[in-house]
């Protein structure tokens, strides 16, 4: 019995013992970890920059301290939190020095007799070293053709603040530069940085590898299935045993993706030169060649529209579009076919050929019409091309009771500089259209006068957080050579409504005769937009718009421009944002001015 008891007792002693280390031990590593708190005001604590003026540098910091980023948990005891602010500072010295301040001065305090309790960096960044020279060399047995490249066209500028982002940014583009001499494949070997405290400068240091010099080798194409590869092989920018040079894979590489035959691209270098040949590859995957669109749309004036579209893009192998579109509102109706022939007789020239059935019923006029017209498209350098045609319309126009038949023989000139960077979503670049038509009556009566359009879009990144940006268009607008009643009623110029001046009902902003509008032989359209995108869904417009159709010239006596102002709301999709506008007219006129007009559709304004 006394065994057993001693025995019990023995483990009854050495069960509390171990159970009160065990308890201890916990309590010291939730004491370590941070994750018990004295009540929940002493482990509560909030983060404080000071000395930092740049908000752009300060956004930086605060996106990198972890103390700030954990303020919103309780933390246990204030060496954790110590440890924690000490383990940023680490952080913002690498960050500082990559921006400049070498030699930033950071500080922490811990005001514990608050509650809740405070974390104050300070910080002293003193004056920023500045890059004072980049230097380039080439290793040993380089080709003696190389130059070095000009430092101006790599971002990286001298005697300004040394950014270790720019430093980078710039490398790619250097390498660049020595790729466009016919080097593929160029190297860094080396990079050293140098920080000279006394004099407060960088001095980057470069050793590079050229490589080989290359010229163009064979070019095989992979995936092709219903596309001939000869037809591609004209859009190909180089010849074989040309130099080297990547900016002809960039645009080939556009050329190809600009037919619409293809939903990818992939241009390949080889990793080896054949000799001092470099072989490239195009792998493309083909998209479905035919498809079928709907578009549906709706403003005050107009009411609902609907417009549906068929189209082939290879309909004989060689990247021929064949399509059919037709559109129906209130105010139009049209069916349309049109032929398109990519790389006609030369590259960069496409012929086009259309065949079109028109029904127009506005308030200002009702016209049957059918035309046909073919012209040449021409691209003169990137981003510029010009058109040529000739059309002609046959027309049944009537107006305030008055009906005339026309049989218009026309010549459309077209110049177009496009740097915009989106179709239906630009936010940088402009876009610039100028036409000028000259129309000869066939019917028998001599008329004779030349139509001029321009107009002009801009579009400025205001701010990128949150992001707006500011949209401009003006559009200018002649007719000369004959008086306003002999130009046919459908051929006038006409402002008011979704496309032009918003507010307005549709075609109403110029010359009326009771409230039927008359058209003009000169036109100006000015719109402004500021464009706030709220979130990746979601944006905000606010828009004013002005403008006029005149009888005669542009501000002729007695006519005036009228000017409308709203906002709209932009839902952003895969295939261009959704447009919500109202516009209330600035100039009300009672009897043909509503209240406000209402224009939804797809697609920005302009």
């Amino acid at each position: 019995m006394n065994k057993i008891f001693g025995k019990n007792s023995t483990v009854s002693h050495y069960s509390s013992s171990q159970g009160l280390f065990i308890v201890l031990s916990i309590y010291a590593l939730i004491l370590l970890s941070g994750s018990y708190s004295f009540g929940e005001e002493a482990g509560r604590y909030q983060v404080e920059f000071e000395g930092i003026k740049n908000k752009s540098l300060l956004d930086q910091i605060r996106n990198l301290s972890r103390t700030l980023e954990m303020s919103t948990e309780s933390v246990g005891s204030i060496s954790v939190l110590r440890i924690r602010a000490s383990e940023d500072i680490d952080l913002f010295k690498k960050l500082l020095k990559s921006e400049g301040y070498f030699d930033a001065e950071i500080k922490e305090k811990i005001l514990s007799d608050r509650k809740p309790w405070t974390v104050i960096f300070n910080f002293v960044l003193n004056t920023p070293f500045i890059l004072s020279s980049v230097n380039i060399r080439f290793i040993p047995g380089s080709n003696s053709e190389i130059r070095v490249p000009d430092l101006s066209k790599t971002g990286m500028v001298l005697n300004r603040r040394y950014q270790s982002k720019k430093i980078l940014d710039g490398e790619e583009k250097l390498l660049y530069l020595i790729k466009k001499q016919g080097f593929p494949y160029p190297v860094i070997e080396k990079r050293e940085i140098i920080a000279d405290h006394a004099s407060r400068s960088v001095t980057v240091e470069y050793t590079i590898n050229p490589g080989k010099r290359a010229v163009f080798g064979d070019l095989v194409f992979k995936g092709l299935k219903d596309v001939d590869q000869k037809f591609l092989r004209k859009f190909i920018p180089w010849k074989k045993g040309e130099l080297y040079n990547p900016d002809l894979l960039a645009k080939c590489y556009t050329d190809l993706m600009n037919l619409g035959l293809f939903s990818t691209i992939k241009i390949t270098e080889a990793k080896e030169l054949d000799e001092n040949r470099l072989p490239i590859e195009i792998e493309v995957k083909e998209r479905k060649h035919n498809s079928v669109s709907l578009g549906l749309n709706y403003y005050t004036d107009e009411g609902p529209g609907v417009n549906v579209s068929w189209e082939n893009r290879n309909l004989f192998g060689h990247g021929e579009k064949l399509g059919f579109r037709f559109n129906l509102s209130n105010y139009l109706t049209t069916a349309e076919s049109v032929f398109k022939k990519p790389a006609f007789l030369m590259k960069g020239q496409t012929l086009l050929l259309s065949l079109k059935k028109t029904h127009e019923n506005p308030d200002a006029y009702t016209s049957d019409s059918i035309s046909t017209s073919v012209s040449l498209d021409r691209e003169l350098k990137k981003k510029l091309g010009v058109s040529a045609g000739l059309e002609f319309k046959s027309s049944k126009v009537s107006q305030i009771g008055v009906v005339n038949s026309f049989s218009l023989l026309s010549m459309p000139l077209m110049l177009d500089f496009n740097n915009s960077d989106d179709l239906l979503d630009p936010s940088k670049g402009g876009h610039l259209n100028v036409k000028l038509i000259p129309y000869y009556e066939l019917s028998g009566e001599s008329l004779f006068y030349n139509k001029g359009l321009i107009n002009y879009r801009h579009y400025f990144e205001i701010a990128d957080n949150p992001d707006i940006i500011f949209a401009g268009s003006v559009t200018v607008g002649m007719i000369n050579g004959a008086s306003r009643d002999e130009v046919p009623a459908d051929e006038r110029f006409y402002a008011g409504g979704g496309g032009s001046v918003r507010g307005y009902p549709y075609q109403s902003v110029g010359p009326l005769s009771g409230t039927t509008p008359l058209g003009g032989k000169s036109l100006l359209e000015m719109s402004g937009e500021a464009r706030l995108k709220m979130s990746r869904k979601i944006g905000l417009v606010l828009f004013m718009d002005g403008g006029s159709a005149f009888s005669e010239r542009l501000f002729s006596p007695g006519e005036e421009v009228r000017w409308g102002t709203g906002i709209g709301l932009r839902y952003y999709t895969p295939i261009g944002p959704i447009r919500f506008d109202v516009g209330f007219p600035l100039n009300k006129r009672a009897g043909i001015d509503d209240s406000f007009q209402i224009y939804i559709s797809i697609g920005q304004a302009f």
